[in-house]
């Protein structure tokens, strides 16, 4: 038997399995967090908000606490698949995970990657857009985002990029929370 047969028989019995990389969309769940995190600085109101004003801090904080939501589901999903496919404990480096998937679930793992970058784009620039106004009294709330995204420069594994991702948007939830009570956006 020659080289191309066994590559033949190889490929017969494999069908349509790939082999897609998770790395990305896991680098991806972590721009999503470490973005946010970069973008929000506290910026002291100096005086009264006018009404455009505030109406225009209230549009912000819906569309940085939609974000959240879809981060939150684009993390869970992801989570399902690391699962599904027992790569949690693998090593988080590139190229270190190897997975024969259908072409189906890699176009799902395609559109995972795209969903995560797409909320990581609007996560920074969401976030950035509302630290414009938060005053000094959201300090406590964003130095403990902060000091998360620094304490957890790169996980070690998925598990833990799983982890991180989901303890930094519980912290965005809480400095979204606070706002919109604070505020009175409810």
């Amino acid at each position: 038997m020659n080289i191309d047969d066994l590559k033949q028989l190889q490929q017969s019995e494999q069908g349509d399995l790939v082999d897609p990389d998770p790395f990305a969309i896991a680098f991806a769940l972590l721009s999503l967090v470490f973005a946010g995190g970069s973008y929000l600085e506290m910026r002291r109101q100096t005086g009264f908000l006018e009404r455009q004003a505030r109406e225009d801090f209230r549009t912000v904080w819906y569309r940085a606490k939609r974000t959240l939501i879809h981060a939150k589901r684009i993390t869970d999903e992801f989570a399902t698949y690391v699962s599904e496919e027992s790569f949690g404990n693998a090593d988080f480096l590139f190229g270190t995970i190897k997975l024969t998937i259908n072409q189906d679930k890699a176009q799902q793992f395609r559109r995972i990657h795209g969903n995560a970058q797409t909320t990581a784009m609007h996560m920074a620039d969401d976030l950035d857009e509302l630290s414009t106004y938060l005053s000094e009294d959201y300090k406590e709330l964003v130095d403990a985002i902060q000091k998360k995204l620094k304490a957890q420069q790169l996980p070690h594994s998925y598990d833990a990029v799983l982890i991180l991702t989901r303890d930094a948007i519980e912290l965005y939830e809480k400095l979204i929370e606070e706002v919109g009570k604070r505020e009175k956006f409810y």
